[in-house]
């Protein structure tokens, strides 16, 4: 038996996506990729890597990533999609993960805060 929470959504165009909500594994997961993400961004070097602004930062509380690790979507599937439908999507992804979405919420504060007093000492 499985408790994990799953909805199918079905998409204007017909297609159909399941949001899922994330086990405490996975956002451990997530935890150590932003984790690293954000240590890469302190080094001078790795921050000169290219971002994917519209992976980051098309939705205000959410990357593209994100999104793919909560439903049965790949990237390529997330390109076809059309606003709209990323929104019914996130929606609904936000609904069966509102843990998540309040740690994310507040990491990235705390992270924010971190970035001010390490510019603020230099």
């Amino acid at each position: 038996m499985s408790l994990i929470r799953t909805r199918c959504e079905e998409l204007q165009d017909g297609r159909r996506v399941e949001v899922k909500e994330l086990t405490i594994a996975e956002i451990r997961s997530w935890l150590a990729e932003l984790t690293e993400r954000l240590e890469r961004s302190f080094d001078e070097e790795a921050a000169s890597e290219p971002v994917d602004l519209v992976d980051e930062h098309l939705l205000e509380d959410m990357t593209l990533d994100d999104l793919v690790r909560m439903t049965s979507l790949d990237h390529d599937g997330i390109n076809e999609l059309s606003q709209s439908a990323i929104d019914q999507i996130a929606a609904t992804a936000r609904e069966l993960n509102p843990h998540f979405f309040g740690m994310r919420r507040r990491l990235l504060a705390r992270s924010g805060e971190v970035r001010s007093a390490s510019v603020a000492t230099n």
